[in-house]
């Protein structure tokens, strides 16, 4: 565990480990890794005093400050993924083998371009949710409609 070699570097207690000696690890981190590693790390931290039944030094005012001032220090925004384009569409699809499995792939890439559906919606889909004229396809379960109403 990262925390328990920094603890031991600086001779430190580690489990249970102090309010301030887990915001001095934060601050010692911040400058060279991203606000979500940070984060995960604390958890660690929390998790591991859990599993030990003590206190969690993690809930602590300090802790918190040094999660935002972490936070604010590292201000950007997160890279969006990028779309898939028709372009891109064409390629994959192109390079799908000739062979069932590779027709499979394609029409589910298909499938999931045109109907702008989640994987796990696609994965739900049966042949009965198309319509006869396979203009439409009812989606029975979605993100946005969990108990199954169907759009």
């Amino acid at each position: 565990m990262l925390f328990k070699a920094w603890a031991d570097r600086n001779g430190l207690s580690w489990l249970p480990a102090g309010s301030l000696d887990v915001a001095a690890f934060i601050n010692e981190e911040a400058p060279s890794k991203s606000v979500a590693t940070i984060r995960r790390r604390v958890c660690a931290i929390q998790f591991a005093h859990r599993m030990a039944d003590l206190p969690s030094p993690v809930g602590h005012s300090e802790v918190r400050l040094a999660l935002r001032r972490a936070g604010r220090a590292k201000r950007r925004r997160p890279a969006q993924a990028l779309g898939l384009s028709t372009e891109l569409l064409d390629k994959i699809v192109a390079a799908c083998p000739d062979s069932l499995e590779g027709l499979r792939d394609a029409a589910l890439f298909s499938v999931g371009y045109d109907t702008l559906c989640r994987s796990s919606e696609i994965v739900a889909m049966r042949v009965e949710n198309l319509s006869s004229d396979f203009s439409s396809i009812h989606v029975p379960r979605s993100k946005a409609d969990p108990f199954g109403d169907g759009r």
